[in-house]
């Protein structure tokens, strides 16, 4: 059991979590299912385009419709499902890897192709949620007969779905001087495509991260839609440097780790083994992002309790 949090102790280092997400792991290895099943959902080759039939000759821009048309492809509604959830298998290496079963593709009316796209995204929103609240589980030390997560993810997942779109409004809200300064550009004869894009993409990327620890918030804490923004811009703004580290080791790892098992991706004999170590490997880098914030937010807390009585 874990010592309570006095005012003078801090939490534990990013290493020191990281290796204790791992060992929670350790006592639960088959909690690595989910992502298992996306990787073998998406080795069987199933395929249900949402996009129906484009024409290159309808997109203009030659080359670049090309590519356009090649993305919009790749779009179908088993992909779309799965993934919020970091699969191995299609990435890197493992592009190409040799399946034992060539399932055929499904194909899907245009008109049921955009109702299924609402469909998927809806099922890849609680999929994500259910994967979080089940990691939740091992996290807080609940035992393992707790399916409590089964319940809770339909009502994580919607409040998810809330939290997106309020960051979406504030982002929306706050691009609106951008675009103003874009329309005076136009008028000035400038193009202002570049740097409206990276204006949009910086204020993206830093609004997503300031709330990137909502959903650790409505399933670890059970967190509102606005305690769940609170806690998580609070997290970041008083962990910023742990944040960063964190994020840092954990986006180096996942893009290490396909390149890392790419000699297993040769044969289909092979490839279970590493969808396993991956699936391994994703779950405990998610268990350590749970664990670093219930210890970070749990010791702000107790460090807010303290201060008052100490300075009283």
């Amino acid at each position: 059991m874990a010592e309570p949090h006095t005012g003078s102790e801090g939490p534990p280092g990013i290493i020191d979590t990281i290796g204790l997400a791992f060992a929670l792991l350790n006592r639960r290895p088959y909690l690595i299912w989910i992502p298992v099943l996306v990787d073998l959902v998406v080795w069987a080759g199933l395929r249900m385009p949402l996009t129906g039939r484009v024409e290159i000759d309808s997109v203009p821009g030659g080359t670049d419709g090309s590519l356009i048309v090649e993305r919009l492809s790749n779009i179908d509604f088993v992909s779309s499902v799965t993934w919020p959830i970091p699969n191995l298998l299609g990435q890197g290496p493992f592009a190409d890897a040799p399946s034992p079963v060539s399932l055929q593709s499904v194909e899907i009316g245009e008109t049921a192709g955009v109702l299924l796209a609402f469909v998927a995204f809806a099922v890849s929103i609680v999929l994500l949620a259910g994967w979080v609240a089940m990691i939740a589980r091992l996290v807080d030390g609940s035992p393992a007969s707790d399916l409590s997560w089964i319940w809770a993810s339909p009502m994580a997942a919607f409040r998810l779905f809330l939290v997106v779109g309020a960051v979406i409004a504030v982002i929306g809200f706050l691009a609106i001087p951008f675009m103003f300064a874009a329309g005076g550009l136009h008028l000035m004869s400038v193009n202002p495509l570049g740097l409206l894009s990276l204006s949009l993409l910086l204020l993206t990327g830093w609004l997503g991260l300031f709330f990137l620890f909502s959903l650790p918030a409505i399933v670890v804490s059970n967190a509102s839609v606005t305690g769940a923004l609170r806690a998580s811009y609070q997290l970041v703004l008083n962990h910023f440097l742990a944040v960063v580290a964190l994020l840092a080791i954990a986006t180096l790892v996942r893009v290490a780790t396909p390149h890392a098992l790419s000699v297993f991706a040769e044969s289909q004999w092979s490839v279970p083994f590493a969808v396993i170590v991956n699936a391994y490997i994703v779950t405990g880098l998610l268990a350590a992002i749970l664990l670093f914030y219930q210890k970070r937010s749990s010791y702000t807390q107790s460090s807010s309790a303290v201060s008052p009585a100490a300075t009283g």
